[in-house]
């Protein structure tokens, strides 16, 4: 398994290297008005760093702070919806679970970073991914047709799609000093990362009611909100279980308990 991790590790950047070094054959040249592409190059083994040259006037500049807010927020869309057209590193810093690392720099010397990481890439993916007629409908997907989820086809970037649209609530406010900051699917599970208040909870105390603990959360998927239904539904129909992982915090002490897909669907009554 480790051998085997190592091997689809150091695919996935070389697949990165040569997406880069592609990119990086065509600089310098403009990707919108006003913005040029000096440069791509491989950082840390699996980071696309893109230095790109900003040409500004009087009236803003890099060290606007509402600028760089903004800039902030598009970024994600214009990496991942075609316009900028690097799709092959995009696919590959996700693969690789890297980060693309933007440096800006305008024409007054003014410096400003920002980084993408790859689940940041996998969400504004699946929201501004082409929507050519040759696209799967999927693009489309949102939690309220998981009604009729035994008519959508299973494919990764399904579930993707699925999942992008709960984690809009995150973070989410459990109460009693709990927050869930993170859903994310392994091959195994769809993993619900719960953020503990150390002043609250000890988590490490929480292995002495492990059977409470997973009595109540599969009471939760049969009595709870339509929201935490439906994420069981999206697990049995991906063949997974659902993993609540509590973190301690600021400790970092962690305590998990899963419900196998089997039990979310006997608590569901499918």
């Amino acid at each position: 398994m480790m051998l085997t991790a190592v091997v689809l590790t150091a695919c996935s950047q070389s697949r990165l290297k040569n997406a880069i070094e592609a990119e990086n054959s065509l600089c310098p040249h403009e990707i919108e008005e006003g913005l040029t592409l000096n440069k791509v190059e491989l950082m840390d083994g699996n980071t696309a760093a893109f230095y790109i040259k900003v040409f500004v006037d009087d009236d803003i500049a890099l060290d606007d702070v509402e600028l760089q807010e903004a800039l902030a927020e598009l970024l994600p869309g214009y990496f991942t919806d075609g316009d900028w057209s690097f799709d092959d590193i995009v696919d590959a810093v996700i693969e690789a679970d890297g980060r693309i690392a933007c440096y800006f720099e305008d024409t007054m010397g003014n410096e400003w970073k920002c980084e993408l990481p790859a689940f940041q890439l996998s969400v504004a993916k699946a929201k501004y991914g082409s929507n050519d007629e040759d696209d799967d409908e999927s693009d489309n997907l949102d939690l309220d047709e998981i009604d009729d989820i035994s008519d959508i086809e299973y494919s990764d970037r399904n579930l993707e799609l699925l999942l992008s649209a709960a984690r809009e609530s995150l973070p989410n406010d459990l109460g009693d000093g709990m927050v869930m900051s993170e859903i994310k699917s392994t091959e195994k599970d769809l993993v619900f990362t719960i953020l503990c208040d150390d002043d609250y909870i000890d988590v490490s105390l929480l292995e002495e009611v492990r059977d409470e603990m997973k009595s109540a959360l599969k009471d939760m998927l049969a009595e709870g909100d339509d929201d935490i239904k439906t994420l069981g539904k999206v697990a049995i129909w991906a063949n997974r279980g659902l993993m609540f992982k509590y973190v301690g915090d600021p400790s970092g002490k962690v305590f998990k308990v899963r419900i196998s897909p089997a039990e979310a669907k006997k608590a569901l009554g499918l």
